[in-house]
Protein backbone atom coordinates (compact mmCIF):
# COMPACT_ATOMS: atom_id res chain seq x y z
CA UNK A 1 0.00 0.00 0.00
CA UNK A 2 1.13 3.54 -0.58
CA UNK A 3 -0.08 6.86 0.77
CA UNK A 4 0.12 9.89 -1.48
CA UNK A 5 -0.48 13.33 0.00
CA UNK A 6 -2.23 15.76 -2.27
CA UNK A 7 -0.21 18.91 -2.86
CA UNK A 8 -2.88 21.58 -3.22
CA UNK A 9 -2.39 24.83 -5.10
CA UNK A 10 -4.70 26.69 -2.72
CA UNK A 11 -4.32 26.28 1.04
CA UNK A 12 -7.53 25.24 2.83
CA UNK A 13 -8.52 23.69 6.16
CA UNK A 14 -9.00 20.32 4.44
CA UNK A 15 -6.05 17.94 4.29
CA UNK A 16 -6.26 15.28 1.56
CA UNK A 17 -4.43 12.08 0.74
CA UNK A 18 -4.89 8.95 -1.40
CA UNK A 19 -4.43 5.43 -0.09
CA UNK A 20 -3.53 3.22 -3.05
CA UNK A 21 -3.43 -0.56 -3.01
CA UNK A 22 -3.59 -3.63 -5.21
CA UNK A 23 -7.20 -4.48 -4.51
CA UNK A 24 -7.16 -8.28 -4.81
CA UNK A 25 -4.04 -8.79 -2.70
CA UNK A 26 -5.33 -6.59 0.11
CA UNK A 27 -8.81 -8.12 0.06
CA UNK A 28 -7.19 -11.50 0.59
CA UNK A 29 -4.95 -10.14 3.38
CA UNK A 30 -7.91 -8.73 5.31
CA UNK A 31 -9.73 -12.04 4.86
CA UNK A 32 -12.59 -10.60 2.82
CA UNK A 33 -13.00 -14.05 1.37
CA UNK A 34 -11.47 -15.72 -1.67
CA UNK A 35 -14.84 -15.83 -3.44
CA UNK A 36 -15.14 -12.03 -3.17
CA UNK A 37 -11.48 -11.37 -3.95
CA UNK A 38 -11.62 -13.62 -7.05
CA UNK A 39 -14.05 -11.16 -8.63
CA UNK A 40 -11.28 -8.53 -8.69
CA UNK A 41 -8.65 -8.44 -11.45
CA UNK A 42 -5.07 -9.18 -10.31
CA UNK A 43 -3.59 -5.90 -11.54
CA UNK A 44 -6.50 -3.66 -10.52
CA UNK A 45 -5.54 -0.78 -8.22
CA UNK A 46 -7.88 0.77 -5.71
CA UNK A 47 -7.54 4.40 -4.63
CA UNK A 48 -9.36 5.75 -1.60
CA UNK A 49 -9.31 9.50 -1.04
CA UNK A 50 -9.26 10.65 2.57
CA UNK A 51 -10.14 14.23 3.46
CA UNK A 52 -9.92 15.65 6.96
CA UNK A 53 -11.31 19.07 7.85
CA UNK A 54 -8.82 20.36 10.40
CA UNK A 55 -11.15 23.15 11.56
CA UNK A 56 -14.71 21.90 11.05
CA UNK A 57 -17.61 24.38 11.21
CA UNK A 58 -19.52 24.87 14.45
CA UNK A 59 -22.40 22.53 15.11
CA UNK A 60 -20.66 19.37 13.96
CA UNK A 61 -22.41 16.26 15.30
CA UNK A 62 -20.84 12.85 14.96
CA UNK A 63 -21.80 9.32 15.93
CA UNK A 64 -19.87 6.10 16.31
CA UNK A 65 -20.49 3.31 13.79
CA UNK A 66 -19.11 -0.21 14.10
CA UNK A 67 -17.78 -1.77 10.92
CA UNK A 68 -18.63 -5.46 10.55
CA UNK A 69 -16.06 -8.15 9.73
CA UNK A 70 -13.72 -8.71 7.93
CA UNK A 71 -12.32 -5.56 9.60
CA UNK A 72 -14.21 -4.90 12.81
CA UNK A 73 -13.58 -1.39 14.05
CA UNK A 74 -15.45 1.59 15.38
CA UNK A 75 -15.38 4.77 13.35
CA UNK A 76 -16.56 8.25 14.28
CA UNK A 77 -18.62 9.69 11.42
CA UNK A 78 -20.82 12.69 10.79
CA UNK A 79 -24.53 12.14 11.31
CA UNK A 80 -26.44 11.64 8.02
CA UNK A 81 -28.18 15.02 8.35
CA UNK A 82 -24.76 16.70 8.58
CA UNK A 83 -23.41 14.69 5.64
CA UNK A 84 -26.42 15.87 3.62
CA UNK A 85 -25.57 19.45 4.62
CA UNK A 86 -22.01 18.95 3.36
CA UNK A 87 -23.32 17.56 0.06
CA UNK A 88 -25.72 20.50 -0.25
CA UNK A 89 -22.82 22.89 0.33
CA UNK A 90 -20.93 21.18 -2.52
CA UNK A 91 -23.97 21.45 -4.81
CA UNK A 92 -24.40 25.12 -4.05
CA UNK A 93 -20.79 26.30 -4.07
CA UNK A 94 -18.41 23.76 -5.64
CA UNK A 95 -16.32 25.37 -8.39
CA UNK A 96 -16.85 22.95 -11.27
CA UNK A 97 -14.92 24.87 -13.90
CA UNK A 98 -15.77 22.98 -17.10
CA UNK A 99 -16.85 19.64 -15.61
CA UNK A 100 -19.96 19.38 -13.47
CA UNK A 101 -19.76 16.69 -10.78
CA UNK A 102 -22.82 14.59 -11.59
CA UNK A 103 -22.24 12.58 -8.42
CA UNK A 104 -23.31 15.62 -6.38
CA UNK A 105 -26.76 15.43 -7.95
CA UNK A 106 -26.87 11.63 -7.84
CA UNK A 107 -26.11 11.87 -4.11
CA UNK A 108 -28.76 14.57 -3.68
CA UNK A 109 -31.38 12.19 -5.09
CA UNK A 110 -30.07 9.44 -2.78
CA UNK A 111 -30.45 11.64 0.34
CA UNK A 112 -33.96 12.64 -0.74
CA UNK A 113 -34.84 8.99 -1.43
CA UNK A 114 -33.61 7.99 2.04
CA UNK A 115 -35.77 10.74 3.56
CA UNK A 116 -32.75 12.14 5.44
CA UNK A 117 -33.31 15.67 6.75
CA UNK A 118 -30.73 18.37 6.07
CA UNK A 119 -29.21 20.03 9.15
CA UNK A 120 -29.78 23.67 8.29
CA UNK A 121 -27.67 25.01 11.19
CA UNK A 122 -24.65 22.99 10.08
CA UNK A 123 -25.10 24.12 6.46
CA UNK A 124 -25.26 27.73 7.65
CA UNK A 125 -22.03 27.24 9.65
CA UNK A 126 -20.28 25.85 6.55
CA UNK A 127 -21.59 28.76 4.48
CA UNK A 128 -20.46 31.35 7.03
CA UNK A 129 -17.04 29.69 7.27
CA UNK A 130 -16.72 29.82 3.47
CA UNK A 131 -18.11 33.36 3.37
CA UNK A 132 -20.95 32.30 1.06
CA UNK A 133 -23.60 33.41 3.61
CA UNK A 134 -22.76 36.76 5.14
CA UNK A 135 -26.27 37.83 6.04
CA UNK A 136 -26.91 38.81 9.65
CA UNK A 137 -30.12 36.76 9.67
CA UNK A 138 -30.14 33.01 10.11
CA UNK A 139 -30.48 30.62 7.19
CA UNK A 140 -34.05 29.45 6.68
CA UNK A 141 -35.50 26.74 4.48
CA UNK A 142 -36.92 29.49 2.26
CA UNK A 143 -33.45 31.06 1.82
CA UNK A 144 -31.99 27.64 1.04
CA UNK A 145 -34.67 26.86 -1.54
CA UNK A 146 -34.18 30.22 -3.26
CA UNK A 147 -30.40 29.67 -3.55
CA UNK A 148 -30.79 26.00 -4.53
CA UNK A 149 -33.38 26.67 -7.23
CA UNK A 150 -31.19 29.42 -8.70
CA UNK A 151 -28.22 27.02 -8.77
CA UNK A 152 -30.25 24.23 -10.39
CA UNK A 153 -31.28 26.62 -13.16
CA UNK A 154 -27.60 27.08 -14.09
CA UNK A 155 -26.81 23.35 -14.44
CA UNK A 156 -26.48 21.45 -17.70
CA UNK A 157 -28.00 18.19 -16.50
CA UNK A 158 -27.10 16.34 -19.68
CA UNK A 159 -23.41 16.92 -18.83
CA UNK A 160 -24.03 16.04 -15.18
CA UNK A 161 -25.67 12.77 -16.22
CA UNK A 162 -22.75 11.93 -18.54
CA UNK A 163 -20.30 12.58 -15.71
CA UNK A 164 -21.97 10.16 -13.30
CA UNK A 165 -23.00 7.49 -15.83
CA UNK A 166 -19.57 5.84 -15.77
CA UNK A 167 -19.83 5.26 -12.01
CA UNK A 168 -23.25 3.63 -11.77
CA UNK A 169 -24.48 0.15 -12.62
CA UNK A 170 -27.29 1.25 -14.94
CA UNK A 171 -26.71 4.55 -16.79
CA UNK A 172 -30.39 4.54 -17.77
CA UNK A 173 -31.01 5.85 -14.23
CA UNK A 174 -29.81 9.30 -15.27
CA UNK A 175 -31.36 9.62 -18.74
CA UNK A 176 -34.31 11.64 -17.43
CA UNK A 177 -32.24 14.23 -15.61
CA UNK A 178 -33.38 17.79 -16.26
CA UNK A 179 -33.74 21.09 -14.48
CA UNK A 180 -37.48 20.48 -14.18
CA UNK A 181 -36.92 17.09 -12.56
CA UNK A 182 -34.50 18.47 -9.96
CA UNK A 183 -36.64 21.54 -9.25
CA UNK A 184 -39.52 19.16 -8.49
CA UNK A 185 -37.34 16.74 -6.48
CA UNK A 186 -35.89 19.35 -4.12
CA UNK A 187 -39.36 20.40 -3.00
CA UNK A 188 -39.29 17.30 -0.76
CA UNK A 189 -36.23 18.46 1.22
CA UNK A 190 -36.81 18.28 4.96
CA UNK A 191 -34.70 20.37 7.32
CA UNK A 192 -33.88 20.18 11.01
Amino acid sequence: MEIEEIDKKVSTNVESAFLKANTRIHLLRIDAGKKFADKIQNDKKMSVKFEVDTTPPLGLEAEVKVLPPPITASVKVLKPSHLFSGKMHAILFRKWKSRIKGRDFYDLLWYLGQNIPLNLGYLESKMREGKTWQESRIMTKENLMRILEARIKTIDFQNAAQDVAAFIKDPVEVTGWSQEMFLAAVKSIKVQ
